[in-house]
């Protein structure tokens, strides 16, 4: 799984960056504001990358600038309605101020982001204020993560199976009897799981 990737900048566009790897070009959707601090075509650049299965078992790359940008991002995906497009926007606020958008409830600040209306904005807050820190320094260390069990349980979301719980016992439980196995094998017999009992 990929968490970081260092190279060289080939190209920047519209909300997405091109990066040399070893001969390898690696295209990452990337936030304005992680955009706004890349160094020129040519230099080298690193990013803290997430890696989502999207529908049809297309994977997509999100580049960050910062790891507290890209556990913002995880944070944001996990609200209902917010997908990886919506997180971007979001974080394209800047995060230190998004942050303090939705600590102090502002639904209006929220909604300059493209594709979050009033709804969204409260939901953010409601779900969201009470887990951020009021200072960066004062979180506590993240829990250990297993990547490929998030980016299942993330696929499954943007599936529409609602019922998070029941995905994230499937998922576990097909990591736990094929702890060897690729990507898509286990995408696979979760979904065969997930649709033989019906829409989650």
């Amino acid at each position: 799984m990929i968490e970081r990737l260092a190279g060289r900048l080939l190209d920047t566009g519209d909300g997405d960056v091109l990066i040399d790897v070893g001969g390898i070009g690696f295209r990452l959707q990337v936030s304005s504001g992680t955009a706004s601090r890349l160094p020129a075509p040519g230099e080298e650049v690193r990013l803290t990358v997430r890696m989502l299965l999207h529908r049809e078992e297309t994977v997509q790359l999100y580049g960050f600038g910062s790891r507290e940008e890209a556990l913002l991002f995880d944070q944001l995906r996990g609200v209902n309605g917010v997908g990886p497009s919506v997180a971007l926007n979001l974080l394209s606020l800047s995060v230190p101020r998004l942050r303090q958008a939705i600590r102090d409830k502002e639904v209006k600040f929220l909604q300059g982001a493209p594709g979050v209306g009033a709804k969204l904005a409260r939901r953010l807050i409601t779900e969201l204020a009470e887990a951020l820190p009021d200072d960066e320094s004062d979180a506590p260390p993240p829990a250990p993560r297993d990547p490929v069990h998030e980016q299942l349980v993330t696929a499954f979301a943007n599936l529409q199976f609602t019922d998070r719980r029941r995905i994230e016992e499937v998922v576990q439980s097909v990591r736990a009897e094929q702890p060897d196995a690729e990507l898509q094998e286990l995408f696979k017999a979760a979904l065969h799981r997930l649709s033989s009992r019906g829409s989650a």
